[in-house]
């Protein structure tokens, strides 16, 4: 069996409360309700009231705890009316001016074109100085983006100083296999009147042997030992750099007095 609540026990002041706001709010729908039904058909006394005024702005503020309304009106800067209004025609003394107006420009212009259709050298003098002035610089541009590439070419300090010793190895190389030709040719002629090409391949090697004892660690196609590796460390190059001037300098040592 259960308890119902008694319907005639008092409201809490809480629950009062809420229910005064709720019939406001109910009442608040109605009385808008209301004025929707009589706006489309105002009755003629309340001609003038229902006039709208655009400059002015009626906000209705409505209190949920007390149930009243409060309005206050707010005013509208009127917005600005323009006025056209077309130009007056010129009279008929000023227009006849602007026909003798009119007529001398197209004269003068008819007179300044002759002037300089007759000395139409004179006319494109400056297009001509102009044009020779844009060429020089466009010249002078590519000649500056030249030079730019190349220095771009040659890369960082490091790079060019890399570069510089690869190609050194390679040159080191080369002239170990001229120094050898160079002998080799020299003594076919003092001992055996003749070219070394012609002597017999026997020959060739006995003529060539101390000779290659002495430059073929330096003539042989392993000796750059950097070549093109640009990768390698700063210090690396440096010190096949100092290999190379020992390596001259053996050279110079052993086969020249």
């Amino acid at each position: 069996m259960t308890n119902k609540p008694d319907e005639t026990q008092e409201l809490s002041p809480f629950l009062k409360k809420q229910a005064e706001i709720m019939a406001a709010r109910t009442q608040q729908d109605r009385d808008i309700e209301e004025r929707h039904k009589h706006a489309l058909v105002p009755a003629v006394n309340e001609a003038e009231q229902s006039k709208i005024n655009p400059n002015k702005l009626v906000i209705d503020r409505l209190n949920l705890e007390t149930g009243e309304t409060s309005s206050r009106v707010v005013e509208l800067t009127p917005q600005p009316t323009q006025k056209f209004s077309k130009p007056e025609t010129p009279t008929l003394p000023e227009l006849r001016q602007a026909i003798k107006d009119l007529a001398a420009d197209i004269e003068g212009a008819g007179i300044d074109y002759e002037t300089v259709a007759a000395s139409l050298d004179e006319f494109y003098a400056p297009h001509k100085r102009l044009e020779k002035e844009i060429a020089d610089l466009q010249a002078a541009l590519a000649q500056a983006e030249h030079e730019l590439a190349e220095l771009r070419s040659e890369g960082s300090p490091a790079e060019g100083y890399k570069k510089f010793v690869a190609e050194a190895e390679a040159k080191v190389s080369g002239i170990a296999r001229q120094l050898i030709d160079r002998v080799s040719t020299d003594k076919a002629r003092e001992k055996f009147d003749t070219e070394f090409a012609r002597l017999s391949p026997t020959t060739q090697k006995d003529i060539q042997i101390s000779m290659r004892l002495k430059l073929e660690r330096f003539a042989t196609q392993f000796y750059p030992k950097l070549g093109q590796r640009l990768d390698a460390t700063i210090d690396r190059v440096k010190a096949r750099a100092s290999e190379l001037l020992r390596d001259l300098q053996t050279i110079l040592t052993e086969n020249f007095k």
